[in-house]
């Protein structure tokens, strides 16, 4: 039976330690918690096209039980605390039919001396008392003994409300502001509180217009994504996506116990739809759907919140709010929830025939499904025709692996000819009809790694599409600065203004390197950097090399902007559309073709070698121009003196990084004349010649002691070489090439993929036949004199690890004896290794 070696032992380890990261994903079948009657229609609140109400809110907390609890506020019923963990109620308020909550109440669990009590906040829509001018701005408050010891009825200590300045759209508290209370506004405003609800201040935006879209609050410490620059420490972080006219922004707000500071804003350029759901986790990880979107929000100069794309979009069909399925507000049939890292939770409902209520955990970074879990609708939820359900995902507090699924009818449906067929003589509050909550139970790993993304691209295609359902939006990046950048630049370069163009970029790129080195003075050496940005220069590059309107039209093209990005490597090929270096042979630019060659490090093998075609192409045209003594100064009108020489361009084709089989293929199409190749390969025998030339030091001039004492061989000819060009920079020098040189393997790489791709054409050009003599005449001898050298690699090895062993003590100590392990064995074992081993001198005779 075959040892198990160490390197197939590692590999079952790495087997073994995958199956576990694959099987820690899955959505587990949900329970009922608790249900609640439907209450009497809503009335007026409902057909107010700002406030969209549900049956049931609920919210969890931790305190009550290891669990932690729920709190369900139920329209026309009251406030219930829920442990979870005896599913039963140990708090409840009854407030009557005519109750009506603007949104989720929260609940807060805390400590003193007599014991542990729960305040309850809610804000009401309608309640009796209540003011007309006060409806969603009154918030009412109920202290209560939380021990749970009795009934399921608490006896409650005390109840007061307050008012506040604004509606309130929803409510949050927060493990670092244990007193205090954030109230979030459907304009966008934000209102912190004491435990009281005494208002400490208040946030609101500068644009009256301003829409609350979605909010969510974390814990500061537990956020990576709050600019360092901004100084706040401890406290909430509030991230607001408003909408204030058509432009959509990330808001970043930090509120402490009597203040909230703004961190950032940043801009999101959107489709004109309305947006279905949004989540966001603490690590900043925002997804948009109506086509699926990921952002990350970044502060790359430790100042500015950013927005990075980490993920590509992706399209999702056989739901509901995609497919509409005859549903008049599709929106409400779904629901997000981040789970953490780039995981999502979608609840929503499919659109068969035969409709079914579906969780989908996906992971947005690699845009795969993840783990799954289908049920039938409860029937004592039902879906309307015009209306369908409402959905809600609600999130866990603390590390709870468990998230809560509420179900409802929609609130705006009641009428007889919204109910569906066979329906229709029932009474809006049919006692069948109730709203649940529901507790799904779920793992999944902490952060999301490719080991738990791989294979589940099958089980993502059901819910995928490559067909875009929506208008998609151009995700950005961009700062405020930049985006009138690219205002400003895009509208001289629409009026054919260049020297405009060049001006308003400049003066950014300015502008934004002296913030940049007040970053670098003011934070840790080195952080920031000028935040150019793949969107940015993207976008820049889309205005500088648009292309022409019609053949036989110069495009406007704006060179300085494309050479400043190109000196501070900004660049990438795939940012212009059919690739850099073609849109540069457009316009004739060749000293930054050069330049791009240089500096970008993913230009496709077929735009290099053309490249390289055209200046060989030009060189045998060079050749063969006859030149007299009146024009030997001139260049022939018919080849372009602007091209750069084959000396030039060559060098940097055979030291660029390539793939072989790709550049084998990109010779075969663009070097079918094997004229303009044995040019190509006429230069590089000159540089084998020059390294066949020179002669190998095999013997160092003397010796000196190194930093540490230990002695080390001294080539004096190295010494020489950094005062004088070697023999094959000489000629390269010659040839009037200015570019690096490459070395000798770099050249024989590029020397044999052009034998393996062209051999052939080669071999029909007699032209060809004395460089292939030459390059052999080259190689054979270093071959010998290799293969010579490798004969002494025996004898003397064992003093080179001697050597290499002695300056390593001498730099780092002599090594320590292993002391570990039983010394007889070990000695056992060297003696046997000592009778086995064939020595260096060791003469041995085979006899045959």
């Amino acid at each position: 039976m075959p040892l198990l070696t160490p390197k197939v032992f590692g590999l079952l380890s790495a087997i073994r330690n995958l199956i576990p990261s694959l099987m820690s994903t899955s959505v587990g079948d949900p329970f009922l918690l608790s249900s609640y009657s439907l209450p009497h229609k809503l009335g007026p609140y409902v057909n107010s096209s700002t406030l969209k109400l549900a049956n049931i809110y609920a919210t969890h907390q931790n305190g009550l039980g290891s669990e932690g609890h729920v709190l369900a506020a139920a329209q026309g019923d009251g406030l219930h605390i829920l442990d979870l963990s005896t599913l039963h109620p140990v708090i409840s308020h009854t407030l009557g039919p005519s109750t009506v909550f603007s949104c989720p109440a929260i609940s807060r669990i805390s400590s003193t001396p007599e014991g542990s009590h729960s305040a309850v906040y809610a804000v009401m829509e309608n309640v009796q008392g209540i003011k007309t001018d006060e409806r969603g701005r009154t918030v009412r408050v109920w202290i209560d003994n939380a021990s749970g010891e009795g009934s399921s009825s608490s006896v409650q200590q005390r109840m007061y409300s307050s008012v506040l300045p604004h509606r309130v759209s929803s409510i949050a508290v927060n493990d670092e502001l244990s007193n205090s209370v954030l109230f979030i506004g459907g304009g966008g405003e934000v209102t912190i509180t004491d435990s009281e609800v005494n208002v400490q201040h208040t946030y609101s935006p500068s644009d009256t217009s301003t829409r609350l879209i979605w909010s969510f609050v974390f814990c500061r410490r537990s956020c990576s994504f709050v600019p360092t620059r901004s100084g706040f420490k401890q406290g909430a972080v509030v991230v607001l996506l408003v909408k204030a006219g058509p432009q959509v922004h990330l808001t970043m707000l930090g509120a402490e116990p009597s203040k909230i500071t703004a961190l950032g804003e940043c801009p999101i350029p959107t489709a004109e739809v309305d947006i279905a759901g949004v989540s966001c986790s603490e690590s900043g990880f925002v997804s948009i759907l109506w086509d699926w979107y990921a952002l990350q929000i970044d502060s790359l100069d430790h100042a500015k919140i950013t927005l990075l794309k980490p993920s590509l979009t992706i399209c999702l069909r056989n739901l509901s709010f995609v497919a509409n399925a005859g549903i008049a507000t599709p929106l409400d049939e779904l629901s997000l929830l981040s789970l953490g890292s780039s995981h999502v939770l979608l609840a929503g409902v499919t659109g068969a025939a035969s409709p079914e209520l579906v969780l989908l955990l996906w992971d947005l970074q690699y845009g795969v499904l993840l783990a799954s879990r289908s049920l039938t609708i409860p029937s004592s939820v039902t879906r309307h025709k015009k209306h369908g359900i409402n959905i809600q995902l609600v999130a866990a507090s603390g590390a709870a692996k468990q998230a809560f699924l509420v179900l409802s009818a929609n609130p705006a449906t009641g009428m007889a000819n919204d109910l569906p067929q066979g329906h229709e003589n029932r009474p809006s509050n049919d006692v069948t009809q109730r709203s649940s909550i529901l507790v799904i139970p779920y793992t999944v790993p902490a952060t999301s790694t490719v080991a738990n993304a791989l294979g589940r691209a099958a089980a993502s295609e059901k819910w995928l599409t490559t067909k875009s359902v929506a208008v998609k939006p151009s995700v950005t990046t961009l700062n405020a600065d930049q985006a009138k950048c690219i205002r400003v630049m895009r509208t001289s370069m629409d009026q054919k203004r260049v020297e405009a163009v060049d001006e308003t970029y400049l003066n950014w790129a300015a502008h934004a390197h002296a913030e940049s080195e007040g970053a670098t003075a003011s934070s840790r050496p080195g952080a920031p950097r000028v935040p150019y940005g793949y969107e940015f220069v993207k976008q820049v590059l889309d205005i500088v090399l648009r292309p022409p309107k019609g053949p036989g039209v110069d495009p406007s093209y704006s060179p300085k902007v494309v050479r400043h990005l190109l000196d501070r490597r900004c660049i990438s090929s795939n940012m212009v559309s059919g690739g850099l270096l073609p849109a540069l042979r457009l316009r004739k630019d060749w000293a930054s073709m050069i330049l791009a060659v240089k500096t970008v490090n993913d230009i496709p093998e077929d735009h290099l070698v053309s490249l390289l075609s055209t200046s060989a192409t030009t060189a045998r045209q060079r050749e063969k121009q006859p030149l007299t003594d009146d024009s030997a100064m001139e260049v022939d009108s018919g080849v372009d003196s602007s091209l750069p020489s084959l000396s030039s361009v060559l060098p940097l084709c055979v030291t660029y990084p390539t793939s072989a089989p790709a550049l084998r293929l990109a010779l075969r199409r663009h070097f079918s004349d094997a004229e303009a190749l044995t040019s190509v390969l006429g230069l590089l025998a000159e540089w084998l010649r020059s390294y066949a030339e020179e002669e190998p030091q095999l013997f160092p001039e003397g010796t000196k002691k190194d930093l540490h004492g230990a002695l080390v061989p001294l080539y004096e000819e190295q010494r020489k070489r950094k005062h004088r060009h070697p023999p094959a920079e000489k000629v390269c020098t010659l040839l009037g090439c200015t570019q690096p040189f490459a070395d000798c393997l770099q050249i024989l790489s590029f020397v044999q993929t052009i034998l393996d791709s062209s051999f052939l054409s080669l071999l029909s050009y007699p032209p060809s036949y004395d460089i292939l003599r030459r390059i052999f005449s080259y190689i054979e001898p270093e071959a010998t004199f290799t293969d010579d050298l490798e004969l002494l690699r025996g004898p003397l090895e064992p003093f080179v690890n001697a050597h290499s062993k002695m300056v390593h003590e001498a730099a780092h100590g002599p090594e320590k004896p292993d002391l570990t392990g039983d010394w007889r064995k070990k000695r056992k074992e060297a003696h046997e290794q000592a009778a086995i081993a064939v020595g260096v001198y060791q003469v041995e005779e085979l006899v045959f």
